[in-house]
């Protein structure tokens, strides 16, 4: 068989084998798109978020290189206060970037964020250092 002939033989079958796997291109905003593109079981497994009422505070916290919760609401216009630890032997850092805000935490600290939840969305918070594994999203209704 010519070389030619070879390649792409040898470049069809990769190609038709990656569609059978369900393998995707990261396009979704959520980040998702590597691997099997399994919608149903990706959503039925996350946590509910965690409501964020106005003025109340809540936590949030690095745990081995992820957000916990790192999933939140919340009403247009409440008033947030996420009260951001690091328990990791690392720095790290809180980027909301639609809301320009972002900060550094050292180790073993943690920091209070205050802000106003602006119009109905979804908007990514994630660590500016190690930003696919520690992101998650605040939905505003």
């Amino acid at each position: 068989m010519p070389r030619r002939r070879l390649l792409l033989t040898v470049s069809s079958l990769v190609v038709v084998a990656l569609a059978v796997a369900g393998c995707t291109i990261p396009t979704t905003k959520d980040g998702g798109g590597y691997g099997p593109s399994n919608q149903t079981a990706r959503k039925a497994a996350q946590p509910a978020p965690v409501e964020l009422r106005s003025g109340a505070k809540q936590k949030l916290k690095s745990s081995e290189a992820s957000w916990e919760p790192a999933l939140y609401q919340t009403a247009t216009g409440a008033k947030v206060v996420l009260d951001i630890s690091n328990v990791d032997p690392t720095q790290h850092n809180f980027t909301l970037g639609d809301l320009e805000i972002s900060k550094n935490i050292p180790p073993d600290t943690s920091t209070l964020i205050r802000f106003t939840a602006p119009q109905p969305g979804r908007y990514r918070f994630y660590c500016k250092y190690h930003q696919q594994e520690m992101q998650g999203w605040l939905t505003v209704k």
